[in-house]
């Protein structure tokens, strides 16, 4: 195929476009469109999220931004998906850009300490990146960065917090830089950078990895969640067992098993927010990031033909 507006030439897989962008018109409409989301998503202030996150299926924030023709149109690609990341959820919620009928008078950024600087030891395999946070209007929440990508988040409430980030995500015997971000309830922000040394560690807590399919059913029908692509640097992922929380509450609602693949209908009607508990022979865990499975009622009458509508 020649595209005037790319020249000439005809295209040629993998020379035109990079070889995962696909080998169809379709699949790199889905990136031309996913591209625009991802970056326009930067400008309002989202960063790299690559947890539960492949090519095509995946984070906005990520590399999932290719799949979001399965957004569009879930029969014909149910294989492709993109979805906002929990933590850019939970800061967008506050965002100004998205709640323009709400009057501001609060220009205040909260007030944030980190700790610890310096050098630190692990628990339960993890780094552990404490904060105090205040503000008089009322905290919203925290992301916490570690080499510039997101890989943790917490909702706040009240004007005064002491939290703490635990987080796999780190380099043993080297610098590691973190950023704690915290809003407040009228969009304001404040970073915070910290830099700890990370010492020989013994054992180092897995990391996590989940992925839901479909992202989007109807009450009562089958979601099948994965998490076989959780890996861990001092065992075999063989080893690993899995908990699953299937509405968010914080409570897992499956003991642990070495069976990393659940097939259940037991989700409830609305967003449920899914995410699982990793953990090792040795002791070490971690929780995976909370993926959204959108469970909706029973389709009434729905339309049986194979034909989709046109974009608009």
């Amino acid at each position: 195929m020649i595209v005037p507006d790319l020249g000439a030439y005809p295209m040629r897989q993998n020379v035109t476009c990079a070889d995962y962008e696909g080998t169809t018109i379709s699949s790199l409409a889905s990136t031309c469109h996913g591209i625009f989301l991802h970056e326009l998503s930067h400008a309002f202030g989202l960063s790299h999220d690559f947890r539960n996150d492949v090519n095509c299926h995946g984070n906005d924030m990520g590399n999932g931004f290719r799949g979001v023709r399965g957004d569009l149109y879930p029969r014909m690609f149910p294989d492709d998906t993109t979805r906002l990341e929990y933590g850019s959820a939970l800061s967008i919620n506050v965002s100004r850009y998205f709640n323009p009928d709400r009057a501001y008078t609060d220009n205040t950024k909260p007030t944030v300490t980190v700790s610890p600087h310096g050098s630190v030891n692990t628990r339960t395999g993890q780094m552990e990146i404490s904060f105090q946070a205040s503000d008089a209007g009322g905290l919203a929440c925290a992301i916490l960065r570690w080499k510039f990508d997101v890989c943790d988040q917490m909702p706040l409430r009240g004007t005064s917090v002491n939290a703490t980030f635990q987080t796999p995500y780190y380099t043993p015997n080297a610098d590691n830089r973190y950023q704690v971000t915290v809003y407040d309830q009228s969009g304001n922000r404040r970073d915070v950078g910290t830099t700890v040394t990370v010492g020989a560690v013994t054992n180092r807590a897995p990391i996590a990895f989940i992925d839901a399919r479909p992202p989007t059913i109807e009450v009562g029908r089958r979601v099948t969640l994965d998490a076989s692509r959780s890996t861990d640097s001092d065992d075999d992922a063989s080893r690993l067992t899995v908990q699953w929380d299937l509405d968010g509450d914080g409570t897992f609602d499956t003991t642990p098993t070495l069976t990393k693949v659940l097939v259940t209908r037991a989700l409830p009607e609305g967003n449920d927010l899914v995410r699982a508990r990793i953990a090792d022979p040795k002791g070490g865990f971690s929780l995976s990031e909370p993926i959204a499975v959108n469970v909706t009622a029973p389709a009434v009458n729905a339309p049986r033909t194979g034909k989709y509508p046109a974009l608009k």
